[in-house]
């Protein structure tokens, strides 16, 4: 089965970038700004490629999630763009198995994030922090009638929210 690691990556890299558009328009040259930054991503996606993201704390903004990697996302938003890549576990899932009569699954993780390779506005933002991902998936029946999970699933949620102390200079 294909675990939604990659999807919260890029989940968790979207929302990330997304938090610091307000200040870094308002900030005197050579000032470096600090704080935190809340990161919420979801996706709807079955393969989880690509989310939206909503930041806010050190800055606001809203855009978008794509997975690069297994454990790197891009985000994407109106001011420019940064990457966060999805860190050792803290918290493991305790099961991504499916139930074997609903083929479905709901699991929860706890990871360590890391904020960096800003671009335009977000140039130099670094940061690190956690990020807890969510997800239920449902998964259809082979010809065997047994979960399909060699593929990505029928239906998939992916909740993802973020929280890092960030610096951009």
């Amino acid at each position: 089965m294909r675990i939604s690691r990659i999807g919260v990556v890029g989940l968790a890299a979207a929302a990330m970038l997304a938090s610091g558009a307000g200040y870094a328009l308002a900030a005197s040259p050579g000032a470096t700004l600090s704080g935190n930054l809340h990161l919420s991503v979801m996706t709807t996606e079955p393969s989880g490629a690509r989310g939206v993201v909503i930041t806010n704390g050190l800055f606001t903004a809203g855009g978008s999630v794509i997975r690069l990697t297994k454990v790197t996302g891009f985000v994407k938003l109106p001011n420019g763009t940064f990457r966060v890549h999805l860190g050792a576990v803290i918290t493991p899932p305790k099961s991504t198995t499916p139930n074997p009569l609903t083929c479905l699954v709901a699991f929860s993780a706890k990871y360590n994030i890391t904020i960096a390779q800003g671009t335009l506005q977000y140039k130099g933002l670094t940061g690190t922090g956690t990020a807890t991902i969510n997800e239920v998936a449902l998964y259809t029946k082979n010809k065997a009638h047994r979960c399909a999970t060699g593929k990505n699933p029928a239906q998939r949620e992916v909740v993802i929210n973020a929280n890092a102390a960030v610096s951009l200079p």
